[in-house]
């Protein structure tokens, strides 16, 4: 799995940000984007998670294009319903996946401001003059990634090895592969940004 610096990822987003959008920001800091968005959302998640109705974080392109969502649905114990069930978090490219009747989110509202703020800030020291440009830097952000698996899809790199996905270490992980000549993307949160939403129901708020 390629690591996400190193690829081409952060210099076509930097780029593409530029001509499309018209901010100008550095490749390298491309990372910290990326991991405030994961973190933002996986800390809202994890204060608005719901056992009546899933939530979920839904990201589209400006043509209202799906690109990714991120939920967390809960699943109570069938086995003995008087112990805690499992909160299932999961990230995935098809809009499909979504669970029935979610409550859907986005990265605009106004609401969920304050997780992202927060991470870029303590994480980074940075901040985002407006949410819209941070949801805008985001959006584009995972364009870009998706376009990078598909392009990626079925080939190897410079040393003849197989490209299976990228990863930013700690944060998440993009996979994609070819299946039946379909390409097939997936997406897991890495390290400790998966314990942020705990599977043990008796710990939930």
């Amino acid at each position: 799995m390629k690591d996400f610096m190193s690829t081409t990822i952060p210099q076509v987003y930097s780029n593409g940000l530029y001509r499309e959008i018209g901010f100008d920001f550095p490749a390298e800091h491309t990372d910290k984007v990326l991991t405030t968005v994961v973190y933002g959302i996986t800390n809202a998640l994890a204060n608005i998670k719901n056992k009546e109705t899933p939530v979920a974080f839904v990201i589209k392109d400006t043509n209202d294009e799906f690109l990714i969502t991120a939920f967390v649905e809960y699943f109570a114990n069938e086995d003995d319903p008087t112990k805690p069930g499992n909160w299932n978090y999961s990230w995935s490219f098809d809009e499909s996946d979504i669970p029935e009747n979610a409550k859907i989110c986005s990265l605009y509202d106004g609401q969920y401001s304050a997780f992202f703020m927060n991470v870029s800030a303590s994480k980074f020291n940075m901040g985002f003059q407006k949410l819209e440009y941070f949801g805008d830097m985001s959006r584009y952000l995972f364009k870009v990634i998706k376009k990078w698996l598909q392009d990626n899809a079925g080939k190897a790199d410079e040393n003849g090895t197989a490209i299976d996905g990228v990863e930013l270490p700690g944060v998440i992980q993009f996979r994609v592969a070819v299946e039946n000549d379909d390409i097939v993307m997936s997406a897991e949160p890495d390290g400790e940004v998966k314990q942020l939403i705990k599977d043990d129901a008796a710990i939930e708020k």
